[in-house]
């Protein structure tokens, strides 16, 4: 019977102990390209929980206006005057 206790209570140790170990916190990061002038995020990346994100960067590419989908950006390739 002791045996059976002693087993019984390392299982539930390990089961807390795994739980604790491996549980995970919400996290995300995007970056939504909409106006700045118009309280939206421009370049930057909008962050949540324990992470680090980069600012957007493009080559070749220029940002023409934020005339797209819910004001956000509209990306062409650099010098085609493709407004």
């Amino acid at each position: 019977m002791k045996k059976l206790d002693t087993i019984l209570i390392a299982a539930l140790f390990l089961l807390i102990n795994s739980t604790i170990i491996f549980s995970q916190d919400a996290a995300s990061v995007s970056w939504p390209l909409t106006d700045p002038a118009d309280g939206g995020s421009g370049f930057s990346a909008s962050v949540t929980g324990s992470l680090s994100a980069q600012d957007e960067l493009f080559q070749g590419v220029e940002n023409t206006s934020y005339n797209g989908p819910n004001k956000s950006q509209r990306i062409i390739m650099a010098g085609t005057n493709n407004a």
